[in-house]
C-alpha cells in the first residue's frame, strides 16, 4: 500500500513538471506565433502594395485586422484600470 502511494506522488510530481514546462514552452510559441502572424500580414500588405492599385480595400482589410489584433491584447498592470 505505501509503495502504490509513493508512485501515485511520484506520478503526480512526474505530471506537475510536465504541465510546468508544458506551460512555459506555449507561452513561448504563443509569442512566437503572434509575430509569425503580425509578419505574415506585414508581407501581405507589402506585395499588395507593390501591386495595382485596384486592391486597395484589400490592403485596408488587412491593415484594419492587424490593428485590430494587436489593440485587442489585454492589458496588464496600473494601465488596465484605466
Amino acid at each position: 500500500m505505501a509503495s502504490q502511494v509513493s508512485d501515485a506522488v511520484d506520478v503526480t510530481s512526474s505530471l506537475d513538471a510536465e504541465n510546468s514546462a508544458f506551460g512555459a514552452h506555449s507561452d513561448a510559441n504563443e509569442a512566437s506565433g503572434e509575430e509569425k502572424y503580425r509578419s505574415l500580414i506585414a508581407k501581405e500588405i507589402q506585395e499588395l502594395k507593390n501591386s495595382k492599385a485596384g486592391q486597395a480595400k484589400k490592403i485596408v482589410f488587412l491593415e484594419e485586422k492587424l490593428l485590430d489584433h494587436i489593440t485587442r491584447r489585454p492589458m496588464i498592470g496600473p494601465c488596465a484600470l484605466l
